[in-house]
């Protein structure tokens, strides 16, 4: 049986190889090497190796068809020995991958982000980016619609339906500067209590509008307000609605809210 050596830290480990195969990647799509191996440890050994384990990482030592590489470690079985303190473990070892977000492509908007991050929740992706853009490209990242294609370029060049979730901004001298949350279309779907809130937010906005009509007919009535005065008053203008909504996410410090999750 083949035999697999992998190190962290002072710590090396002599497995034998169980399973090659591959494995793709969520992130890139690419092909990772994957490795099943099994070892057997000593009770004090197992001290040593504990490190390793809880950090989650190794270097898989040079060997001909493998190489250098970073490795994630899974452990997929602990097992006792009857007759003695060994302990035999089978771990699962995947090909660490090391990327660089070079621009994220928002429809047709490129935008160089100063930070990126990204995750999966189950199978969804959730990204977190901020970035800072002029006057004209907050209007058109305003303008996008419920969902938009998004190219991670420098991670995968597969475009994902996403939209913005939680967005904070500031304005500065050049324009403005935004940290946005960016939430695949697939987890409205799989998390459609997220939603909820939306129809609390409607019922506050239908008590609000009824109390205002209710207002201006009183008003109307008195002789406080013309005909023509009340007609003004129910058409709210697109763009004064749409800044009036951007303001509930306007910070005077995007540092100082931020500090520490953008690192």
């Amino acid at each position: 049986m083949a035999k697999i050596r992998f190190s962290s830290n002072d710590t090396t480990v002599a497995a034998d190889l169980l399973e090659r195969s591959q494995a793709i990647s969520r992130f890139t799509g690419k092909e990772l090497l994957q490795l099943e191996v099994q070892f057997t440890v000593s009770a004090r050994d197992l001290k040593l190796i504990e490190p390793m384990r809880a950090n989650g990482e190794a270097t898989l030592i040079s060997t001909a068809d493998e190489g250098d590489r970073q490795v994630q470690i899974f452990q997929k079985v602990q097992s006792f020995n009857t007759n003695s303190t060994d302990q035999t473990l089978t771990w699962l070892l995947t090909e660490k991958e090391t990327f660089q977000l070079e621009s994220l492509h928002l429809n047709d908007t490129v935008i160089f982000p100063s930070f990126y991050s990204e995750e999966f929740d189950g199978d969804d992706l959730i990204g977190k980016v901020r970035f800072s853009i002029d006057a004209e490209e907050e209007k058109i990242i305003r303008s996008l619609p419920l969902y938009f294609d998004v190219v991670r370029k420098g991670i995968n060049n597969r475009p994902i339906s996403m939209r913005f979730g939680r967005i904070l901004w500031q304005k500065t001298d050049e324009g403005f500067e935004m940290h946005a949350v960016l939430v695949a279309e697939s987890y409205d779907s799989t998390h459609p209590e997220t939603f909820v809130p939306e129809v609390n937010i409607k019922r506050i906005s239908v008590r609000t509008s009824t109390r205002l009509n209710h207002l201006v007919e009183l008003l109307k009535a008195k002789g406080v307000l013309s005909e023509a005065e009340c007609e003004s008053l129910a058409k709210i203008d697109d763009d004064e609605m749409a800044t009036g909504m951007n303001e509930f996410s306007k910070v005077r410090d995007l540092d100082q809210l931020l500090k520490g999750e953008n690192s």
